[in-house]
């Protein structure tokens, strides 16, 4: 997807060099894109450089590693090529939790998937299974109310993926990875064999 990822700390960049060749690929792409303006071949040049570029970095980001990597390859068994990776446009802000500035951020979100609709997403790649690591994107989420297009439902799985949370890596309930992970990829290969 269009934007660019940078690892959010000097020690994020210092830790693999592929985040520090990355970074700069996506920023110079960007910058390319923007220099030279919107068209077909344009387009397509500056979204296979970010297809790239991600595919070289995704394995040391370290949300990846800590929510992610474990579910595509370990339970579900499948690599990189056989994943689409994308941030999700859910618009949020860090702000006081008071009942007001709750109210605000759910305003925002909605507002938020009103302009990126997930819909679209998914109608375009199609995906047969959804991984996500908020709990407020799936149904009655506050974030993403359908991931449903027109031609796909895919199913979707959602856990706590917020690091320094006493819940990492819980799904509803707090059960566990090590309880919920394998139901899940159960589920997927009964859905999909």
């Amino acid at each position: 997807m269009g934007a660019v990822h940078r690892e959010s700390t000097p020690e994020g960049e210092k830790a693999d060099p592929r985040i520090v060749r990355t970074n700069r690929q996506l920023a110079e792409s960007a910058r390319e894109w923007l220099a030279v303006g919107r068209s077909e071949d344009a387009d397509d040049r500056y979204l296979d450089r970010l297809r790239t570029a991600y595919a070289e970095a995704l394995p040391a980001w370290s949300r990846w590693q800590r929510h992610f990597r474990t579910l595509v390859e370990d339970y579900l068994q499948m690599d990189q090529a056989q994943i689409a990776w994308t941030n999700l446009a859910k618009c949020r802000v860090s702000i006081d939790r008071g009942a007001k500035q709750r109210a605000a951020e759910v305003q925002l979100t909605r507002l938020c998937q009103q302009t990126f609709p997930v819909a679209d997403l998914v109608e375009a790649i199609r995906p047969r299974v959804v991984l996500v690591a908020v709990l407020g994107a799936v149904k009655p989420g506050e974030i993403v109310s359908s991931w449903s297009s027109p031609s796909c439902s895919p199913l979707v799985y959602a856990w706590q993926g917020q690091s320094g949370h006493d819940r990492h890596n819980t799904a509803p309930g707090a059960r566990p990875l090590s309880e919920w992970a394998p139901e899940m990829a159960n589920s997927v290969r009964a859905a999909f064999d």
